[in-house]
C-alpha cells in the first residue's frame, strides 16, 4: 500500500500510479520513482502529489523531491521522484561544531546524530581515527566521511541506523556465469588492478604489503599511502589494504528470479549479500562478489490494503569497493565550493581564525629594521611594536623592547598565547595550559586525550571476570564534570555522576537495552520525602548475590517487599535440597479491593504448587483457608498441628459434612491414623456438649477402625452414672397409649449368651455376653442395634401387666379367705 501525507498532516492512500521503481544501494542511495495519472479513485491524493509530500512504502517514508508534470491529450500526469527520508534529515540538518585530532567511532557518530530523530547500533570494533575540521557542515556529508575513513557500512530501519564492518548476508551460493545462469549483463575491468602496496605514517612510520594475487597476476603497484595521520604500522596496513584493488572489478547485471532459479537460497536479496564467482578467463579463480544494487519494480496490488507486488528485481553484483556515493549525496558537493576555489586550494575564508589573523598582520606591516644588538624589526606606526633578533634568539616586545613577553632562546619558549596546529614536546610545565587537544598515544586504540572539558584515557586490556577471561578496548572519560567507564568492544558504558551510577545516561534507560542504576539522593521510596538510596534495572533483573556469606536487611522501621505486577518468590535452599522448592506470595484477580484474595504457596514454580493458605478480607468475615495447588478450598490437604484453639468448628457452606476420620464411611484404623481425631478427654465450658447427626443416625462407640469400610463395625462400652433419653413432650406428636401386651413381647423376645467376634479376634475368650440379637428382635431392633428404649419400655408394660395380675391374684385370696 502507498500512501501519502502533505505539509499539512493530511494522508490518503496513493492509487492510480505505474512503474513503480525502487533503487537501493550499500551504503548509498534509496529511492522511489513512479508516474501517475489523476482518476476518480485518487481524486485527493493525486492533488497531494508536490514536492516535500512524504510517501510511505513498504513501511518506510520518502520524502518527495522532484515532480515533472507532462501534458496528454486533455489531461495530464506526473513523474514523481522521491528520496529516503533519512537522507533528506541528514542533509538539512547541520553540525556547527567542529573536531581536530583523533575521533573515536562512536563520538563520530554522536556528533552526527545528536539532536536528530534517529538512534544507532554499532557492532564490532573500529579504531580511532585523525580528524583536521571534522564538522561544520551537514550531517550528511560528516557520514559520508564517516563510513569512508572508518571502513563502516550501514543500513537504516526505521529510526534506527545499523553500522557494521559489512552488512549482508553470508552465502555458499557459486555463480559461474557461462555454465547456471545465461541472461545477464556483464562487465570485466582491470584498470585499476594492483598487488603491491607501500605507505608511509608519522614519525618514519612504514609498511608493506604485496596481496596473494600478485601470484597469479604478477607484482602490479598501486599509488603509495602517505598520510602522517597514521600513527601506528597497524592503522597503515589496514588503510593500505582497504585501497588496494587487487582482483580485476566484476560488475553484472542480473535479473533476481534468474538468481533464485539457479540456487540462491534467499527470497528476498539485501543489500551486501555475499556470491562467489567462478572467474572463467583466469582459469577458474574465484572471487567474492557482493549485491551492490537492487532496482526493483512494482504494479498495484488488486487488494489496496497490501503492498505493492514487485514484477522484476534486477540485482547488480561486483566485487568493487565502493564508496559512499549515489544520486542521494550530490547534493553534499553544494557545500564544498564554498570551502575549495577550482584548483583545489582552501578559499581564505575557510582558515583558522588564529592563521587569519597572522596572515593579515604578517602581510600589511610597515616596517623598518635597525641594526643594534642584533636586528631589530619595527612598526613604523607603533614604535613600540618590534622584532628582535640576535644570537640569543628572537624576541617580540609591544612595549619598546622594554619586555619581551614572547621569546625564543636557548633556554625555551615564552608566550602569553600559542596558536599551533601540532605542539609536540617531552616536557610541557604551566599553572594554566588552554588549547584544543593533547594527545598521548600509542596507536589509534592505547592513548589519553585532554580536549576542553574532556579527558579520556583508551586502551586494551585482559581480565578475568567471574571466572571468564577476555580481552577488550576499554575507555575512560571524564567529560563535563561527569565520569564514564566504557567497552567498547561490548558496545556497553557506566555513567557516573552526583545523582548515581548507571549503564545509561539518563537514569531510565533508553532504546537498545541497558544493565542498571545506583541512584543516590532517590526520595520516590520516602513517604517524608528523605534523600535515599536505589538499586534499579531498566530492563534486566536485579540481583543481590553473596557467594560464601549472608545477606541481611536490616531496617530501624519495616523492611517493605514489593512487585508491580507479579507474586514475590522465597526459595531456600536453592542449592542444598533435591527438587524446586518455592514459596510463592501472590493475590488473586478482582474488581474491587475487598475481592482480591491473598494466597501463600508452597511446592514447585515448574511442576506446580502443593499446598498453601489463602487469605480473604471480604465479606466482613476475615478468613484464612488451606489450598491445594490449583489454589481451591478443602481438596486434598491435610492441617496437621499440636494444638488448635478456635471458637468455633463448622463446615464450610455447600460443602459435605466434615469428618474427623476423612470420610463418614471410611476407616479410622491404619498406621499413624493421620485422618482420625484423638482425644483422651473431651469438655466443655458451657453445661452442655452436643454430639449431632444427620436424621436417623446414631452416635457410635467403636474401636480404632470405626465403620470398618462396611466390613463389620466393632463397638465399646460407654461409661457414665446415667444414660437419659429425651422423653418430654415437647419433642413428640401423635402420642397415644401403647395397647399391646409387653409381656407377649417379652416372651417372644429370647435372651441369648455369646463372644464378640472382636473379643475373640484379640484373644479375649473369657468375656461371654448376654443379651438380644437384633435380627430375632423385630420390635426392639434399629438397625443393627436393640433400642435401649423400647426394651425398657416393654419391659415396664410387661411389669405392669405382672402388676395387675398380682393385684388381682392377691383380691382372689382376700375373697377365698372371706368366704372361708
Amino acid at each position: 500500500m502507498l500512501e501519502i501525507k502533505d505539509l499539512f498532516g493530511s494522508v490518503e492512500p496513493l492509487d492510480g500510479w505505474a512503474e513503480l521503481n525502487r533503487k537501493r544501494k550499500v551504503n548509498g542511495e534509496r529511492t522511489l520513482k513512479f508516474i501517475i495519472f489523476p482518476t476518480e479513485k485518487n481524486i485527493h491524493g493525486f492533488n497531494m502529489v508536490e514536492t516535500e509530500s512524504q510517501l510511505t512504502f513498504d513501511g518506510e517514508v520518502y520524502v518527495i523531491k522532484k515532480v515533472v508534470k507532462k501534458s496528454i491529450g486533455n489531461s495530464f500526469y506526473k513523474e514523481v521522484t522521491a528520496i529516503h527520508k533519512f537522507y533528506v534529515d541528514m542533509i538539512n540538518k547541520q553540525q556547527p561544531k567542529i573536531h581536530n585530532g583523533s575521533l573515536t567511532f562512536i563520538n563520530a557518530l554522536n556528533m552526527i546524530f545528536v539532536d536528530m530523530p534517529y538512534t544507532y547500533v554499532v557492532t564490532g570494533s573500529f579504531s580511532a581515527r585523525s580528524f583536521e575540521n571534522f564538522g561544520n557542515d551537514n550531517r550528511l556529508s560528516l557520514l559520508q566521511k564517516v563510513l569512508e575513513r572508518y571502513r563502516v557500512e550501514m543500513e537504516v530501519r526505521g529510526s534506527i541506523v545499523y553500522f557494521r564492518k559489512i552488512v549482508g548476508n553470508d552465502t555458499d551460493f557459486q555463480f559461474r556465469y557461462k555454465h547456471n545462469i545465461i541472461n545477464l549483463d556483464n562487465d570485466d575491468d582491470s584498470m585499476d588492478l594492483a598487488t603491491v602496496i607501500s605507505g608511509t605514517g608519522a614519525e618514519g612510520i612504514s609498511a608493506y604489503y604485496r596481496s596473494p594475487n600478485a601470484d597469479i597476476f604478477g607484482e602490479l603497484d598501486a599509488p603509495p599511502v602517505e598520510d602522517e595521520r597514521f600513527t601506528s604500522q597497524e592503522t597503515l596496513l589496514e588503510e593500505m589494504k582497504a585501497r588496494l584493488q587487487d582482483a580485476p572489478v566484476i560488475t553484472i547485471t542480473i535479473n533476481f528470479a534468474d538468481l533464485r532459479a539457479s540456487g540462491y537460497p534467499y527470497t528476498v536479496p539485501s543489500e551486501g549479500d555475499r556470491i562467489f564467482i567462478i572467474y572463467e578467463p583466469m582459469d577458474d579463480f574465484e572471487l567474492e562478489t557482493r549485491i551492490l544494487e537492487i532496482d526493483e519494480t512494482f504494479k498495484e496490488n488488486p487488494n489496496p490494503n497490501e503492498n505493492p507486488i514487485a514484477i522484476r528485481t534486477d540485482v547488480v553484483l561486483s566485487n568493487h569497493k565502493k564508496s559512499f556515493a549515489g544520486t542521494t549525496f550530490d547534493q553534499i558537493q553544494k557545500s564544498l565550493s564554498k570551502i575549495v576555489n577550482d584548483d583545489g586550494t582552501i578559499k581564505y575564508d575557510f582558515l583558522d581564525e588564529a592563521v587569519k589573523q597572522a596572515t593579515e598582520a604578517l602581510k600589511s606591516a610597515q616596517t623598518e629594521l635597525e641594526f643594534s644588538n642584533g636586528i631589530i624589526a619595527r612598526e613604523k606606526d607603533n614604535p613600540n611594536k618590534l622584532v628582535l633578533f640576535n644570537s640569543a634568539g628572537i624576541g617580540i616586545s609591544t612595549d619598546g623592547g622594554s619586555t619581551f613577553n614572547t621569546a625564543m632562546t636557548a633556554d625555551g619558549f615564552v608566550a602569553d598565547y600559542i596558536a599551533a596546529g601540532t605542539l609536540r614536546g617531552i616536557l610541557i610545565e604551566g599553572v594554566d595550559i588552554r588549547g584544543s587537544t593533547i594527545t598521548s598515544a600509542i596507536s589509534d586504540t592505547v592513548y589519553t586525550t585532554i580536549a576542553g572539558a574532556t579527558l579520556e584515557s583508551r586502551g586494551i586490556h585482559t581480565r578475568t571476570w567471574l571466572g571468564e577471561t577476555t580481552t577488550h578496548d576499554v575507555a575512560l572519560r571524564l567529560q563535563r564534570g561527569y565520569f564514564r567507564a566504557r567497552n567498547n568492544s561490548l558496545n556497553r558504558s557506566l555513567y557516573f555522576a552526583d545523582t548515581g551510577i548507571s549503564t545509561f545516561i539518563d537514569g531510565e534507560g533508553e532504546e537498545g537495552g541497558s544493565s542498571g542504576s545506583l541512584i543516590w539522593w532517590d526520595t520516590r521510596y520516602s513517604p517524608s520525602g528523605a534523600n535515599g538510596f536505589t538499586i534499579n534495572s531498566h530492563g534486566g533483573v536485579v540481583a543481590l548475590e553473596s557467594n560464601l556469606n549472608r545477606i541481611v536487611l536490616n531496617a530501624e522501621l519495616s523492611v517493605n517487599v514489593e512487585s508491580r505486577q507479579g507474586p514475590v518468590y522465597l526459595r531456600p535452599y536453592r542449592n542444598g535440597r533435591p527438587g524446586n522448592n518455592v514459596f510463592n506470595f501472590t493475590l488473586s484477580d478482582g474488581n474491587t479491593a475487598s475481592d482480591i484474595d491473598g494466597f501463600s504457596m508452597y511446592g514447585s514454580d515448574i511442576n506446580g504448587y502443593s499446598v498453601g493458605l489463602r487469605y480473604s478480607k471480604s465479606g466482613g468475615t476475615p478468613t484464612i483457608s488451606m489450598v491445594d495447588g490449583n489454589y481451591n478450598r478443602g481438596g486434598n490437604t491435610t492441617f496437621d498441628v499440636g494444638n488448635l484453639l478456635v471458637n468455633n468448628i463448622r463446615k464450610r457452606n455447600g460443602s459435605g459434612t466434615p469428618y474427623w476420620n476423612g470420610s463418614g464411611t471410611g476407616t479410622t484404623a491404619g498406621g499413624t491414623l493421620e485422618n482420625t481425631l484423638f482425644a483422651t478427654a473431651m469438655r466443655t465450658n458451657d453445661s452442655n456438649i452436643y454430639l449431632a447427626t444427620d436424621q436417623g443416625g446414631a452416635v457410635h462407640a467403636t474401636d480404632y477402625a470405626g465403620y470398618n469400610n462396611g466390613n463389620g463395625i466393632t463397638h465399646r462400652p460407654m461409661v457414665a452414672t446415667e444414660f437419659t433419653p429425651s422423653s418430654s413432650v415437647r419433642y413428640k406428636d401423635n402420642i397415644q397409649l401403647f395397647e399391646e401386651s409387653g409381656l407377649e413381647i417379652v416372651k417372644d423376645h429370647q435372651i441369648y449368651t455369646y463372644f464378640l467376634k472382636s473379643d475373640l479376634k484379640a484373644g479375649i475368650y473369657d468375656n461371654q455376653q448376654i443379651g438380644f440379637l437384633a435380627e430375632a428382635a423385630p420390635m426392639l431392633r434399629k438397625g443393627d442395634t436393640i433400642s435401649l428404649n423400647k426394651s425398657v419400655s416393654v419391659a415396664w408394660k410387661a411389669i405392669q401387666e405382672l402388676i395387675d395380675e398380682v393385684d388381682l391374684l392377691k383380691q382372689k385370696i382376700i375373697d377365698l379367705e372371706m368366704a372361708v
